[in-house]
């Protein structure tokens, strides 16, 4: 949901906006639709007229976090709509290694909208009863295009396998948008800088790539 700084946004707009904000720190069956039309000075009968439900609100809510994550998948410089791009080896490493940089970039990175990692992450960590949303809509497929490049590069692999590979990034995301303020403690904030995260990134895509027994570029080599 991008929005042009000079042209007011929708009443519509507005009302996700709000929303996805009050769903992220109270989560959606603490937060109530009075407080998400009083927080963008909307009427309560907007909301209905607008969505319908609740239940529909979240839904644009989700559409619009998905449509921001997705839009890397769609991005004319992503290697993985570059054509030939699984057709070597380091073709394919070099996607695994962009789309780990980019999915980092969106939820921990300068990149990030900070409501929609905590929303995200709350849902991870406190699932809500709209949970099974945000899985169809937002985590299933990710997770779909990860196995789709481990079994295109693997075929022979076990689902086992396959299935624990493209947990990977998820899991480190999900660690160190959790653990942060431990890390901080143990660390010093000084020390969770661009460096760390970088170095992170560069971690995690060394080990799905060697994980599929494809070879690292000699930059990637430490």
């Amino acid at each position: 949901m991008s929005q042009d700084p000079d042209v007011p946004a929708s009443t519509r707009d507005q009302l996700i906006l709000a929303a996805g904000k009050l769903f992220a720190e109270q989560g959606f069956d603490s937060a109530s639709t009075r407080a998400i039309a009083e927080a963008c000075g909307a009427n309560l009968a907007a909301i209905h007229y607008h969505f319908g439900s609740k239940q529909a609100l979240y839904l644009a809510v989700l559409d619009t976090v998905c449509r921001h994550h997705q839009a890397l998948y769609q991005a004319e410089d992503d290697p993985a709509n570059q054509p030939g791009a699984f057709t070597t080896p380091a073709g394919t490493a070099q996607v695994i290694r962009e789309r780990v940089r980019s999915l980092f970039g969106m939820l921990i990175g300068p990149r990030s909208i900070p409501w929609q990692s905590q929303l995200i992450l709350r849902e991870m960590t406190q699932p809500s009863s709209q949970h099974s949303l945000i899985v169809e809509h937002l985590a299933a497929p990710l997770h779909a295009r990860w196995l789709a490049i481990h079994r295109q590069v693997r075929p022979q692999a076990s689902e086992a396998e396959a299935q624990v590979w493209a947990l990977h990034l998820p899991a480190m995301l999900r660690l160190l948008m959790t653990a942060r303020p431990t890390m901080q403690l143990i660390m010093g904030v000084e020390r969770l800088d661009d460096t760390f995260f970088a170095e992170a990134i560069r971690q995690t895509a060394d080990a799905m790539i060697l994980l599929l027994r494809l070879p690292l570029s000699e930059e990637d080599t430490p």
